[in-house]
C-alpha cells in the first residue's frame, strides 16, 4: 500500500510538472511573438494547475499594449 501511495504521488507530480512545462512553454511563445511586434499573440489555451492567471495577464497586457498604441498613433495625426 505504501509503495502504491507512492506511486501515485510521483505520478501526480509529473503531471503537475507536465502541465507546469506546457504553460511555461506556451507563455514563452507569446512573450517571442510579442518581442516581434506581433501584438495578436493572444493565448487562448487555458493553463491549468492554478497557472491560469499568467495567460489571462498577458492578454491583458497585450490588448493594454495595443490600446496605448492606438492612442499614441491617433495623437500624432
Amino acid at each position: 500500500m505504501i509503495d502504491r501511495d507512492r506511486q501515485l504521488r510521483e505520478a501526480t507530480q509529473e503531471e503537475t510538472s507536465r502541465h507546469i512545462n506546457e504553460s511555461v512553454e506556451i507563455l514563452a511563445t507569446g512573450l517571442e511573438r510579442l518581442s516581434h511586434g506581433d501584438l495578436l499573440a493572444r493565448i487562448d489555451q487555458p493553463f491549468r494547475d492554478g497557472l491560469d492567471r499568467l495567460r489571462s495577464d498577458f492578454n491583458l497586457s497585450l490588448e493594454t499594449l495595443a490600446r496605448t498604441l492606438d492612442d499614441v498613433k491617433s495623437k500624432k495625426c
